[in-house]
C-alpha cells in the first residue's frame, strides 16, 4: 500500500500547482473501490488511473505573461496580481521603432476577476501614436464553467481612448504538460466592427520553468493585424513569476511589413 502511495506522490511532486493532498485523497477512493491493491496483476492499471488523474488535474489557472491570448483563469477571492512588462518592436541592428511599458492590476473576486490596464510609450516612430499613456484598458473577466485545469470564461473590455468595446471568450484546458489558450472575440466603436482571436500553448517541461507559443490576430475594416510569440516563463517561489519572448508582428502580410518584437516583464499574485 505504501509503495503505491509513493508511486502517486512521486508523479503529483512533477506538478507546480497540483494540490496533492486532494489528489492523494482522490487516488486511495479510487484504489479502495477498484480493489486495485488485492491483484497483484494490476501495476500496469494503477499506473493508468495515476497519469489519467495526473494529466486531467495538473493545473491552476492565472492570466499570464508574455500571452495576447486570454486564458479562462481567475484570480480567487482576497488574491490580486499586478503584471509589468517592457515590449520593443521594430528591432534593427542599431534602432528600435518603439518601446513601450505594461501595466495590469487584476482583482481576485472568486468566479470573476477585474482587470485595469495602462500601456504607456516611451518612443514610436509610428505617425499618429504620441508619447505617454495610451489606451486604458477596464475590463472584467467571468468564469462560466469548469475549474482548475478545465474552464471557460467571458471577458468584456473598454479602452478609454479608442473608445473600443469589446466582448470574447477564452478556453483554456490541459493536456498533460500542456495547457492550451483559446480566444475568440469582437470589438466596435459603434461606427466600425472588428474581430480577434488567439491561440497559445503553455508547455510546462518544468515545475519552475514553461515554454510558451502563441499567436494572435485582430481585424477591423480592411487592416489585419498578426502577432505570433514564442518564449518562456519561470516561476520564482509560488506567486512571482518571470517571462521573456520574441516573434514578428505584421499587417495583411509578412512579405510587405514585418517588425521584429520582444518583451520582458514579471507577474506577482498578492
Amino acid at each position: 500500500m505504501e509503495k503505491l502511495l509513493r508511486i502517486c506522490n512521486d508523479l503529483f511532486k512533477k506538478s507546480f500547482f497540483i494540490d496533492k493532498n486532494r489528489y492523494r485523497f482522490i487516488c486511495l477512493k479510487i484504489l479502495d473501490k477498484t480493489n486495485i491493491i488485492r491483484n497483484v496483476y494490476s501495476m500496469k492499471i494503477q499506473l493508468f488511473l495515476y497519469l489519467t488523474i495526473f494529466v486531467f488535474f495538473n493545473h491552476a489557472l492565472y492570466a499570464y505573461r508574455p500571452f495576447a491570448t486570454e486564458d479562462a483563469g481567475v484570480a480567487q477571492l482576497g488574491e490580486n496580481k499586478i503584471e509589468l512588462g517592457y515590449e520593443a518592436a521594430g528591432i534593427h541592428t542599431n534602432s528600435i521603432d518603439s518601446n513601450n511599458f505594461a501595466f495590469l492590476i487584476g482583482i481576485g473576486l472568486g468566479k470573476a476577476e477585474l482587470m485595469i490596464e495602462s500601456p504607456y510609450c516611451i518612443k514610436s516612430n509610428e505617425e499618429g501614436k504620441d508619447k505617454g499613456l495610451q489606451d486604458v484598458g477596464i475590463a472584467a473577466k467571468i468564469r462560466v464553467a469548469g475549474k482548475d485545469d478545465a474552464g471557460v470564461a467571458l471577458k468584456t473590455e473598454y479602452t478609454y481612448r479608442s473608445d473600443m468595446y469589446s466582448l470574447s471568450t477564452a478556453v483554456s484546458y490541459s493536456f498533460g504538460w500542456v495547457l492550451l489558450h483559446l480566444q475568440a472575440g469582437w470589438m466596435s466603436n459603434f461606427k466600425t466592427d472588428g474581430f480577434f482571436g488567439g491561440l497559445g500553448f503553455d508547455f510546462q517541461v518544468l515545475d519552475t520553468a514553461s515554454l510558451v507559443i502563441d499567436s494572435f490576430t485582430e481585424h477591423i475594416q480592411t487592416m489585419t493585424c498578426y502577432q505570433i510569440l514564442a518564449g518562456g516563463t519561470i516561476s520564482i517561489g509560488e506567486n512571482k513569476f518571470i517571462d521573456a519572448a520574441i516573434g514578428y508582428s505584421w499587417v495583411n502580410s509578412f512579405n510587405k511589413v514585418n517588425d521584429l518584437i520582444a518583451t520582458v516583464g514579471c507577474s506577482f499574485i498578492l
